[in-house]
């Protein structure tokens, strides 16, 4: 009865500790092998196993969820006592926090720091977004002005490609006069 009253609070927080989805993902594994199988192999482990010091046993919290969920120490090895509604209702949190960190989104409520992390992560990702739009901004502002001297500098090379030197004959040796031709041809 007592660990059935803090089941629902205190697993939530131990569960909303763990930060690794490989520890959460095996603790799944060994929380649905005994609910699969009947086999007895499912309901014992062994403390000295490499991949599950690794993966699980290293982790305060890791150690925590699965002593919460049944699980009890017997001088090397843990073996679980629990029933299958209980390992049910660890599984489907330990889900929830395996989509939590998959997504990146809190499905249920945050601790204070969580919800002052995601405020920062927010602010973060609002100046990023910000900054990206004032680049755009001067981007195109360059652009614009880049398109204006490229129409000016065509407009001044159409004015110089409409001179031309005309021959001035009897005035002495290979005398030239240059003419616009967009001012009506007047000479200079």
């Amino acid at each position: 009865l007592w660990r059935c009253s803090i089941f629902p609070t205190r697993m939530e927080d131990l569960v909303r500790e763990l930060k690794g989805p490989t520890t959460i993902v095996a603790l799944i594994r060994l929380l649905e092998s005994p609910l699969h199988s009947p086999d007895p192999k499912f309901r014992r482990i062994n403390l000295h196993n490499p991949r599950f010091q690794e993966v699980i046993w290293q982790f305060e919290s890791a150690r925590t969820v699965m002593f919460f969920s049944g699980w009890m120490q017997e001088g090397d090895y843990l073996v679980l006592f629990e029933d299958e509604e209980h390992l049910q209702n660890t599984i489907r949190l330990l889900s929830i926090r395996l989509k939590e960190l998959e997504s990146g989104v809190m499905t249920h409520a945050c601790t204070d720091a969580e919800r002052e992390r995601q405020a920062l992560r927010e602010r973060h990702r609002q100046a990023l977004l910000d900054a990206k739009r004032q680049q755009e901004l001067e981007r195109s502002r360059i652009l614009s002005q880049i398109a204006a001297d490229r129409q000016e500098v065509a407009q001044s090379k159409d004015n110089t490609r409409t001179s031309r030197a005309v021959y001035f004959g009897g005035f002495g040796a290979n005398t030239m006069n240059f003419t616009n031709l967009c001012s009506g041809g007047a000479s200079a």
